[in-house]
């Protein structure tokens, strides 16, 4: 009997050490503001999009290449049109756009302000 009370009482420690360490843990990319996974660049913070910026142009390309990917994505399944939703916008627009972004909400995952900048683009253009 003594044996088994030991046992829940390491059990219970066991529970009462895990729970808040489980509960620290960040949440998973797809669970912040976005209703996808992203993956790649787009899966990282703000935070990591302004810290490569400032760490000079090759650092901060694998970045750009995603939100260009991103927004040429959004460009053939989001819209019901042949648009382009960037319309006059060209690369380095959006890259300035979301390095805006960024500044405001280093917390906020890439890929959310991605889904942002596209909303914004179709806004503008009026594109669907």
């Amino acid at each position: 009997m003594r044996k088994s009370q030991h046992r829940k009482i390491n059990f219970a420690t066991c529970i009462a050490v895990a729970a808040p360490l489980l509960a620290a843990l960040p949440a998973p990319a797809h669970a912040q503001k976005q209703s996808f996974i992203a993956y790649g660049a787009g899966g990282l913070p703000c935070s990591q999009w302004n810290a490569n910026k400032d760490a000079g142009p090759l650092a901060h390309m694998q970045d750009q290449q995603w939100l260009w990917g991103f927004i040429s994505g959004f460009n053939n399944y989001g819209l019901t049109s042949d648009a382009n939703a960037a319309g006059g916008l060209d690369a380095a627009g959006m890259a300035g756009w979301m390095d805006n972004y960024c500044a405001f909400h280093p917390s906020d995952l890439i890929a959310t302000g991605a889904q942002a900048l596209a909303k914004d683009l179709q806004e503008r253009s009026g594109t669907h």
